[in-house]
């Protein structure tokens, strides 16, 4: 995951002011859509020398779908040569609606289908979910270690608001998953864990999930 520290950082540093001038532009119409593409933009601008295929099948790594009332899907990106994939997600913090069951399933329900499918999968090396985080809260934080924890929290938050729901409570593939990140419970110390990664540039930063380790 190191290798990766270095290109996520470039891209929010040479991007930053044309990603933020786009989420402020979008926020403007009280709109959400497209603030992920323009984060995966910088980002994959940085894999300059990585053959990038987009939108592949999930069979193509012998994976499935994992996310309530879908059995097919596709992948975000996927690097053939180094049979490593990606999933993206734009999560802003806080979120808004978190005290919402349906808002609170939006977010974390994508993450974990995410995250299963990735480290469920049979023909894969090494697998990503990199959350591209904005808000308040990331501005907030005082280092990376520190933005791992605010997010960290959003999701204990979520887990609590979704656990309610017995649709998630009695799958217990994502309960496993929730108790594999921790999710399930807060986590104090500003530092992340060793399957987690954070950086941050400015009001932006990135989580990165090893979902293969």
């Amino acid at each position: 995951m190191d290798w990766l520290k270095p290109k996520l950082v470039r891209a929010l540093e040479v991007r930053q002011a044309e990603i933020c001038a786009h989420i402020e532009n979008v926020q403007a119409k009280c709109l959400t859509t497209a603030i992920e593409a323009v984060f995966v933009n910088a980002f994959e601008s940085e894999l300059k020398s990585a053959r990038i295929k987009r939108e592949v099948q999930l069979d193509v790594i012998r994976t499935k779908s994992y996310y309530e009332g879908r059995k097919t899907g596709r992948l975000d990106c996927y690097l053939p040569d180094l049979r490593t994939a990606f999933e993206y997600k734009a999560v802003r913090l806080p979120r808004r609606h978190s005290n919402c069951l349906s808002g609170a399933r939006y977010d974390i329900g994508q993450l974990l289908a995410d995250y299963l499918r990735l480290s469920r999968a049979r023909n894969l090396e090494a697998g990503y979910v990199i959350a591209f985080v904005y808000g308040p809260l990331v501005s907030d934080a005082q280092s990376p270690g520190k933005l791992y924890r605010t997010f960290h929290n959003q999701m204990f938050v979520d887990f609590n608001v979704a656990d309610g729901d017995s649709k998630i409570a009695s799958r217990g593939i994502v309960r496993q998953a929730f108790r594999k990140l921790k999710w399930d419970t807060g986590w104090g110390t500003a530092r992340a864990p060793t399957w987690a990664m954070a950086v941050k540039v400015g009001s932006l930063g990135a989580i990165c999930i090893d979902c293969r380790s």
